[in-house]
């Protein structure tokens, strides 16, 4: 879980998990969960893994602010009942992470490129029609990249690729959404770092090139 998802939770189960009464700066704990909520929303990225969270988040939170000046709190069974739905809810993100890509050791940054190259040579044997061989190319290369530069994805075009792999490993085709979340330690189209002596370079095909 990224740190904002780990937060969140955290901050409602201090508050179910304090013995009554509780003081008003715990009190105000579900309030904040739901501002670190759309912190997450706009930082780290929405995905429907955490759906029961924000659910629970959200009326914890609401509920928490119509209490607020009020002596009333919730009842030691009512937190029990709803740590352990917390609980439940939060193994969702844990069992379906949004993966974390190490970062490269050396002296250099990374740069990444794509390029769609086609040859004319040969036949397209995937699409059913008439044309020629179509293929993608992504490179790694040292980088000098400015401030301005984005990270770049993990899964290149996710939001066509992840409902694919999805849907041939018999899930939904929201299941696994969250890679496009997923950012690597590389910098995308960034300028290549200069040098005298060169780069070496080095091929890797992941398939057989019929």
């Amino acid at each position: 879980m990224r740190p904002l998802e780990i937060t969140i939770p955290t901050l409602l189960t201090i508050y179910l998990v304090w013995r009554h009464p509780r003081p008003f700066a715990i009190r105000l704990l579900p309030a904040l969960a739901i501002l670190l909520s759309l912190l997450h929303f706009t930082v780290e990225g929405y995905r429907w893994q955490m759906i029961p969270i924000y659910t629970i988040t959200t009326t914890m939170g609401l509920t928490a602010l119509v209490r607020i000046h009020s002596p009333m709190d919730w009842k030691p069974l009512a937190s029990i009942l709803t740590l352990i739905l917390l609980a439940v809810s939060t193994a969702l993100p844990i069992l379906l992470p949004v993966p974390s890509i190490p970062t490269p050791g050396g002296p250099y940054k990374v740069g990444t490129r794509l390029f769609e190259l086609t040859d004319t040579s040969r036949k397209e044997i995937y699409s059913g029609k008439d044309e020629a061989r179509r293929f993608m190319i992504q490179v790694w290369y040292p980088s000098d990249p400015s401030p301005s530069d984005e990270r770049a994805p993990w899964m290149a075009n996710a939001e066509i690729f992840a409902p694919a792999i999805a849907t041939y490993i018999e899930m939904p085709s929201f299941f696994l959404d969250h890679l496009a979340l997923v950012e690597v330690p590389a910098y995308k189209d960034a300028k290549a770092a200069p040098t005298r002596d060169g780069y070496p370079i080095i091929l890797l095909a992941h398939v057989q090139n019929k």
